[in-house]
């Protein structure tokens, strides 16, 4: 979307005018600043149907590797391949959101539809036969519905980002909101780790059919999520997008759009600052943090999955309980000392709790697990809060300086770093699980050196990744009055067109 002739200086002014606003009520420049409450929530309760994707990350190895036997390079490279299908899906459906024209809006039918579709495959991954299949159609029937559950997801996903990119316009309002959001993204943090356990249930006749009904269940929840968001949000540039969106012409547009946002957005450094910090620790979440399934289950345990995923489960209780408290704190934190201050704490802190895992994951003390959850919950906590109430910021000099919103093809570009880090990681994952020596057959009895690569592999090799994923944004300086500075020469330009 084109506002008008941009500055040509990637890194913000640090005087720029302030002439009295207008006060059109057309005009996002007259709207008020702050978001009323209850859209607030509204807009957060949509984060619920990010379920899918923790059931995914809880269930697939658990049910597929651990109940069925299915060979955990299988079930890896299935993941892997789910993600580098997103990589070419994401641009595409970004491009169409940011000129996508409806009496609905850009974003509102993309969450529409993509949460439907995301429910309901989420519910059929499970409702494979729990006998008579070889492996490789077990591998069939789960890369399968996975795509669909990517077509939703990608659908919603980029839908959601783009509209908490828009949905406030002011530094310490993003904050707000998003702190809003992060409350309820701590309830899926929190189904995550009990889904394996609850599947186990005694009131279901095997952890396959606990599987069938906890996929249904939440299917459910991923929809009925989904309808609400998609119905009572608003998006602030319905109106500028109807004189200035360019139409698609040809198939191959939106994949040639992203690659000219990539480039043109090359010399926006605060950008790649923010990818480079989240993309380095998802890139660690999802190569190393599969593994404390492995290590609970097995070198605490000695293989009893129940008891394993009982403590897992409530010690992901106790670090929701620690987030609910460290949410409001970050949020305070942030107001009073910018939010790339708290995020580097955030990120510390982390770190300093990834190196705890070697002494806190201890068959002798198995309780010493509940320490982890007041460093590294805490810390993931705050990060997801205060990285796209940044990325927002960022959105904002990109406009700037190019005179376009495009908040979906900002998202593409983040969905790529994330997708392809992902898709290498959950592979290399697999591998590595294999090189560590595990053998499924042998449960808890691993020869000692195979648990101390396991051991090593979670606590500081993921700890080294956070200390990559700090290192990126230690020159990051968007201060509280750099960006009020931008948004009131936004609002200006904005009430021009």
């Amino acid at each position: 979307m084109r506002i008008t002739s941009a500055t040509k200086d990637n890194d913000p002014p640090n005087n720029l005018p302030m002439p009295e606003q207008p006060q059109s009520p057309s005009s996002p420049a007259g709207q008020n600043s702050r978001i009323p409450l209850w859209r607030a929530l509204v807009y957060g309760l949509g984060s619920l149907a990010g379920l899918g994707g923790a059931g995914m990350n809880s269930l697939s190895l658990n049910i597929f590797n651990i109940t069925l036997g299915v060979d955990v390079a299988l079930i890896t490279s299935a993941m892997g391949i789910v993600q580098f299908v997103g990589i070419l899906l994401d641009p595409v459906i970004a491009n169409f959101s940011d000129n996508f024209l409806s009496r609905w809006g850009r974003r509102r039918p993309l969450l529409m539809v993509g949460g439907v579709i995301g429910g309901l495959s989420f519910a059929a991954v499970w409702m494979f036969p729990p006998t008579g299949w070889s492996q490789h159609q077990y591998f069939l029937w789960y890369l399968g519905f996975s795509l669909v559950l990517n077509l939703g997801n990608s659908m919603y996903g980029a839908g959601y980002f783009a509209l908490g990119i828009e949905i406030a316009s002011d530094y310490q309002e993003r904050t707000r909101v998003m702190a809003i959001r992060s409350y309820f993204s701590t309830i899926a943090a929190l189904a995550g780790p009990w889904l394996f356990f609850l599947c186990q249930l005694s009131i279901f006749a095997s952890a396959l059919m606990g599987a069938r009904w906890i996929g249904a269940i939440i299917g459910a929840v991923v929809i009925g999520a989904a309808i609400p968001c998609a119905i009572f949000t608003r998006e602030r540039f319905v109106e500028l997008v109807k004189k200035e969106a360019e139409p698609i012409k040809s198939p191959w547009e939106p994949v040639v759009n992203f690659f000219k946002t990539v480039i043109s957005i090359g010399n926006n450094r605060y950008f790649w600052m923010l990818l480079g910090a989240a993309v380095t620790l998802c890139s660690g979440l999802s190569l190393f943090e599969q593994l404390g399934n492995y290590v609970t289950y097995f070198y605490v345990f000695h293989g009893d999955t129940v008891t394993g995923s009982q403590f897992t489960g409530w010690g992901n209780t106790l670090g929701v309980a620690l987030s609910i408290f460290a949410i409001p704190l970050a949020q305070k934190l942030c107001n009073q000392l910018g939010k790339h201050v708290v995020l580097r704490m955030a990120l510390g802190w982390m770190l300093l709790g990834s190196a705890l895992k070697w002494w806190c994951y201890n068959p002798h003390y198995p309780y010493l697990i509940f320490v982890i959850p007041f460093f590294y919950s805490v810390g993931i906590s705050s990060f997801w809060m205060i990285l796209p109430a940044m990325q927002a910021d960022v959105v904002d000099i990109d406009e700037l300086r190019s005179g376009k919103r495009r908040e979906a093809m900002f998202g593409a570009v983040t969905s790529l770093g994330f997708r392809a880090s992902s898709a290498i990681s959950i592979i290399l994952m697999g591998l590595i699980l294999k090189a560590t020596g595990f053998v499924r057959a042998l449960g808890g009895n691993q020869p000692p050196e195979t648990f101390l690569r396991m051991r090593f592999l979670y606590s500081f090799a993921m700890a080294a990744t956070l200390l990559i994923s700090l290192l990126f944004i230690f020159k990051y300086d968007l201060t509280a009055k750099k960006m009020e500075d931008v948004r009131k020469e936004l609002e200006r330009r904005r009430a021009n067109v």
